[in-house]
């Protein structure tokens, strides 16, 4: 049997035009400006 073990260390959220930078190892989440640049084709 093998086991893996994933180690989350940092990561970026995006919700309604607002960017969350995350950092899992302190657990600490900072809010920033963040414009979407990739378009839903129609």
């Amino acid at each position: 049997m093998c086991y893996v073990e994933i180690k989350l260390i940092d990561g970026f959220f995006y919700k309604d035009g607002t960017g969350y930078k995350v950092n899992f190892e302190e657990k600490t989440a900072e809010v920033c400006p963040f414009e979407r640049d990739i378009k839903p084709g129609s």
